[in-house]
């Protein structure tokens, strides 16, 4: 018996061995964001409500207590929140700060704000609205603790698009930031002095922005009488040739010159066309006899040949016969 219950307790731990990642692995992911909460610019009053929420649906929920909160937000199921944005809200007042879901993620200082009504615009207040060097610039409503982005000067009216130059300030622009209710003040230095009017702009981190005109005046006085002419001074050197320019009306026709000397005899011309033929001549007298031709070649046979001929032939044709008629008589 005794090694039976000792099996199954041995079993049972194992069992419990196997579970306890298993359970701890289970537990959703937390966030913890905490620090002041600020209506209007004024610690929120003890007891007033601030929420978070992802995706329009409250996932945390806190009470204010010494102007301060501290909100546990439980990712349930895991996973859900991936890729979201947490949003907050003081009371009803949706707050102007946001955070990205990060598991584990810790915050104890981060401060939260909203206002009761909308914010009135930011404005800008300068030292002095002319001059040159120098300005003083105080920003009134702006984004309350955040950083200013930049702080432009350019031509006014502003042209499209803007043509902006960014203004050395003391301190560095990096440094300033704006108080709990959206103020800051900076010195910043005026970067011409070409006369005319310029635009100072302000823009925070949040995209807020707020612009004011300053003027650079013409420090030059008005134009003195114009001085005694000064003595010619000597002729400078002749310039370049300029262009030929349009040809003019000819002229009037000047008298006839004299003759000028034969010029040298041409090239002979090509032969002209044969004319037509002129009357035959006198006969001319008759010439002396020419020598004697070759003989002609001899002409045909006149009758008495021809006769003669076949007489021949007769005779030949009767001596190549007569002996054999004679041999067969015979």
């Amino acid at each position: 018996m005794r090694r039976t219950r000792a099996l199954l307790a041995g079993l049972l731990a194992l069992v419990l061995a196997a579970l306890l990642p298993a359970v701890a692995l289970a537990q959703p992911p937390v966030m913890i964001v905490a620090g002041p909460a600020l209506l209007d610019g004024r610690p929120a009053a003890d007891g007033t409500r601030v929420t978070a929420e992802v995706d329009g649906r409250e996932v945390a929920s806190a009470t204010v207590s010494g102007g301060r909160y501290t909100l546990t937000i439980v990712e349930d199921p895991p996973g859900a929140f991936a890729g979201r944005t947490v949003r907050f809200r003081i009371g009803a007042h949706l707050a102007e700060q946001t955070l990205p879901w990060t598991p584990g993620d810790l915050r104890s200082d981060f401060t939260l704000s909203a206002r009761t009504a909308p914010p009135p615009p930011p404005a800008l207040v300068l030292s002095h609205d002319n001059g040159v060097g120098a300005v003083g610039i105080t920003g009134r409503n702006f984004t309350p603790n955040s950083t200013l982005r930049a702080i432009h000067w350019g031509p006014f009216p502003r042209p499209t698009p803007p043509r902006w130059v960014d203004m050395m300030t003391l301190p560095p622009l990096a440094t300033v930031r704006t108080d709990g209710e959206g103020s800051f003040t900076v010195l910043a230095m005026i970067p011409t002095g070409a006369p005319g009017s310029y635009e100072i702009h302000v823009v925070d981190e949040a995209g807020r922005d707020a612009a004011a005109v300053f003027t650079v005046p013409d420090l030059r006085g008005p134009a003195g009488p114009p001085g005694p002419a000064g003595p010619a001074g000597p002729p400078g050197p002749a310039g370049p040739a300029g262009m030929m320019g349009p040809a003019g009306p000819p002229g009037p026709r000047g008298p006839e010159g004299p003759p000028g000397p034969p010029g040298p005899e041409g090239p002979m011309g090509p032969p002209g066309p044969q004319g037509p033929a002129g009357p035959p001549g006198p006969q001319g007298p008759a010439g002396p006899p020419g020598p004697q031709g070759p003989p002609g070649p001899q002409g045909p046979a006149g009758p008495a040949g021809v006769i003669a001929l076949i007489i021949a032939i007769v005779a030949v044709v009767l001596a190549v016969v007569m002996p054999t008629v004679v041999r067969r008589r015979a």
